[in-house]
């Protein structure tokens, strides 16, 4: 029997984080040697790394809640808090909230991003009183779910591949020795309108 030769990996000449919760220590040690490209709102950025990230529209979302629906009770159910995209959404949230003159909300719960955590603080926010009909509801992402529930889900849809496509690229100028215009590149997202807001 011929053993079959296993291609040699070359070494990388670039790294692209997606984490939400980056480690900038064993990033500003890895770019000692390696270019670098985070995705996401990632703040304190590594010295001559570049980004790309999406807008948070959380604040144009709940605004959409207060303005077109009158809601004036809003609740933000969000992921951990030591998580980068938590930490954006609550605050275009609250900025919402200030804008339209409404208290700021003590309700602010916390999960894991899991479907069983969303299941659990939906259940407990039902159990103080609120009845499904009397709850709008806007979520993030547009996964496959909010496009077959009766109502269809209001939500904020994300440029995965365009995104990614812009970290490549980035990164690629980055190993040429390019820099990028922009140390920071944001890409726009959609808010996609559907019947769990309340609109038709």
């Amino acid at each position: 029997m011929t053993s079959i030769d296993r291609p040699k990996l070359s070494s990388p000449r670039g790294l692209i984080r997606t984490s939400g919760q980056p480690d900038l220590d064993g990033l500003n040690r890895a770019h000692l040697r390696l270019p670098v490209v985070l995705m996401g709102g990632i703040r304190n950025c590594p010295r001559r790394s570049a980004s790309a990230s999406t807008t948070c529209p959380a604040r144009q979302v709940t605004d959409h809640l207060i303005t077109a629906h009158q809601r004036r009770r809003l609740v933000h159910l969000g992921g951990p808090l030591g998580h980068q995209v938590t930490i954006e959404r609550r605050e275009g949230f609250r900025q919402a909230l200030t804008a339209a003159g409404i208290a700021p909300s003590d309700e602010e719960w916390t999960g894991d991003f899991s479907e069983e955590s969303g299941r659990d603080l939906t259940r407990q926010l039902l159990e103080k009183g609120d009845v499904p009909g009397d709850v709008a509801i806007v979520g993030f992402d547009d996964f496959g779910l909010a496009r077959v529930t009766t109502p269809g889900i209001t939500t904020v849809r994300i440029p995965a591949e365009e995104l990614a496509r812009a970290a490549t690229e980035r990164l690629f100028d980055l190993i040429g020795g390019a820099r990028p215009l922009e140390a920071h590149l944001t890409l726009p997202l959609e808010i996609v309108i559907r019947g769990s807001c309340g609109c038709l």
